[in-house]
């Protein structure tokens, strides 16, 4: 368990992995759901490496002014979403795999809520994806490795 405090600042220095710098070429135009996926060219039909991004919105109904007790109008929430995957190698197991479905991946999802003046800036949107990052980061990915077994 994660069971000290988990301090952190989003200012922290990271420790770079393995990854090697990729581009991912755009396969499909933003789709009705306002989805993209993107993919790196050089693996394509050997081991697919996605990103994919898209984007939705839900609200969030019956909320009433603290002052008047009247109904206020429904909160939007934006929601983004980056996901990248990888096809797995599977040479010790000798596994064929057609359809590339042992991926393994990560996904974002920010929300951010639209409420004029009060709407966090990207500044405090960030810091938030940047205390995740350190938290599974310091010390040889640490905090991954305890989340991954399923420390809570």
């Amino acid at each position: 368990m994660f069971a000290i405090d988990l301090t952190n600042s989003p200012s922290a220095p990271l420790t770079a992995g393995t990854a090697s710098v990729l581009n991912f070429s755009l396969l499909s135009a933003p789709m009705g759901a306002g989805q993209s996926i993107r993919s790196v060219a050089t693996v394509a039909t050997t081991a697919p490496h996605t990103l994919k991004i898209g984007h939705s919105t839900r609200s969030i109904k019956g909320l009433r002014y603290s002052a008047t007790k009247q109904q206020s109008p429904d909160v939007i929430i934006d929601r983004h979403l980056v996901r990248v995957d990888k096809v797995a190698a599977t040479p010790t197991l000798g596994l064929s795999d057609p359809t590339f479905a042992i991926t393994f991946g990560a996904q974002l999802v920010i929300e951010v809520p639209r409420i004029g003046a009060d709407t966090p800036s990207p500044q405090l949107v960030m810091d938030q994806i940047l205390r995740i990052v350190t938290m599974l980061n310091p010390s040889g990915n640490a905090g991954l490795i305890q989340l991954m077994n399923g420390e809570q």
